[in-house]
């Protein structure tokens, strides 16, 4: 008899061995049996590999080929094609208002993102689209949603929108003004033609809304244009009438040097002259009080010695003394001659007194009424020079009140200006913003394109998981057979 070889070792299954010394109980289990009895090492693996290679090969081929299959059938009744197009957020770069009239920039643009995001997938959006878009209707995909009843066309709308909603994925891009806008379906165009309808429709809403907003807003630009012209015009004209009065007064309208400085500088030089002539009328009057309480005043002896009267009163009297000193030193005391030219000395004298006190309490008189009335003089001068030192005073107050005034009604008509320069910059953008579909908050970046390859199924996916999967199944099998 001929032997034919074999290609596989045969497997005797031996009884398990027996060790009658062992005793029962816990300490005798597995006492007999080394840990690494029934596991199997590489070479045990790899024989198995080997012994089932054909099997292995086999079921890889196959398995390739239903992948590859059931790519193909996923790819006839199962596809799905996606259309992607990106949609750029411009921001509030010329958004304006009162409180923040320069607008907000970037500050806000991930939340514009995030709103525009939310208004691409808001319910009024998708309802107005199924509506009234005639190119989404005529797509495939909207007929399916299409039913006959009573022989009346009808639509299911909810199941549009969801089914709708299921399909299209709008994400914004962080870090970026961009919303990536998506549809994924079986037929191309359709996925195409959705994505630019949606998109569409909604910057011509937010075009719409741009233009109500801004002429309300440039209504109210106008008003505060308006507004700022008066009150312009009004502080130009307080500015005109104060440097009217500065310039009448001898003053600029600018820090510096002025006629009423100078006037009061004047002033302060006479109120001090006055106040020396003051001091030096009191003190001639309090020399002339103390020199006629001793009768030593020169002044009465210089009108004495101008008087003629007195003068020849004088002489008089020292001839009749001299008449009288001879007459009675030759006649005697008693004598007839004597006693008459006595008498007649004795006249002459008293009149002579008589007209010394005279000269002196009329010089007195005199000159106490001059001092009094330099003195009277010199207080009024100061008391006039005082007066209008005050008056000046006043009035440079009221000129540097009038002076910084007009500086900050100049400052004031400056920043309006500027305000007013930004209101204008703002109405020229408003402007160019309300020409039709002139501007909207959002544009395209990128319109969405036609898909040519399907996302779903890929062959790269499918063909490698499908050849896993019997990659597996055969190794499963092959070790399964050495059981």
């Amino acid at each position: 008899m001929t032997t034919l070889p074999q290609t596989a070792p045969v497997r005797t299954h031996l009884p398990a061995p027996t060790n009658s010394m062992v005793s029962p109980g816990p300490m005798g289990l597995g006492a007999g049996v080394t840990p690494a009895q029934g596991a199997m090492n590489g070479a045990d693996v790899w024989r198995v590999i080997r012994s089932n290679l054909w099997l292995i090969v086999g079921v890889l081929l196959v398995s390739a080929a239903m992948g590859y299959g059931l790519n193909s059938w996923l790819a006839r009744t199962h596809s799905r094609f996606t259309s992607t197009g990106l949609v750029q957020v411009k921001g509030n770069e010329a958004a304006f208002s009162f409180d923040n009239p320069h607008g907000d920039g970037n500050a806000n643009l991930e939340v514009e993102q995030n709103t525009q995001t939310a208004l691409l997938l808001s319910e009024r959006l998708l309802s107005s689209i199924l509506d009234s878009s005639d190119a989404i209707r005529q797509t495939d995909w909207f007929k399916q949603f299409i039913f006959y009843k009573n022989g009346q066309q009808l639509v299911d709308a909810e199941a549009a929108k969801a089914d709708l909603l299921d399909h299209l994925s709008v994400v914004p891009i962080t870090g970026s003004r961009v919303i990536k806008v998506q549809m994924s379906w079986s037929v191309p165009k359709d996925c195409q033609t959705i994505v630019q309808e949606i998109v569409d429709q909604h910057i011509k809403n937010e075009k719409s809304k741009v233009n109500t907003s801004e002429v309300e807003r440039n209504n109210n630009l106008e008003q505060l244009k308006l507004n700022y012209d008066g009150q312009i015009h009004e502080k130009t004209d307080r500015m005109n009438s104060i440097a009217t009065k500065l310039g009448a007064s001898g003053v600029g309208i600018y820090a510096g040097g002025n006629s009423k400085e100078f006037e009061l500088q004047s002033l302060i030089s006479e109120q001090l002259r006055a106040m020396a002539f003051l001091g030096a009328a009191d003190a001639k009057m309090k020399t002339f009080e103390k020199q006629m309480e001793t009768n030593s005043a020169p002044e009465l002896e210089e009108a004495l010695q101008r008087s003629a009267l007195y003068s020849d009163y004088r002489r008089k009297v020292d001839d009749l003394q001299l008449q009288y000193s001879e007459v009675s030193a030759s006649l005697g005391s008693q004598n007839q001659r004597s006693l008459q030219l006595k008498r007649s000395l004795d006249l002459m004298q008293q009149r002579l007194a008589d007209t010394e006190n005279d000269i002196r309490s009329r010089t007195a008189e005199l000159m106490r009424a001059n001092l009094v009335n330099d003195r009277t003089a010199a207080d009024q001068a100061r008391a006039r020079i005082d007066q209008r030192v005050q008056t000046i005073r006043g009035e440079i107050s009221d000129l540097a009140r009038d002076r910084n005034e007009y500086e900050r009604l100049s400052s004031d008509v400056t920043n309006l200006r500027a305000q007013l320069d930004h209101v204008k910059d703002q109405q020229d953008k408003i402007g160019y913003l309300m020409t039709p579909g002139k501007w909207a908050p959002v544009e395209w970046a990128t319109f969405p394109d036609l898909p040519d390859h399907p996302t779903f199924p890929r062959l790269v996916v499918t063909l490698p998981l499908a050849i896993m999967i019997g990659l597996a199944l055969s190794l499963g099998i092959a070790f399964l057979r050495e059981v």
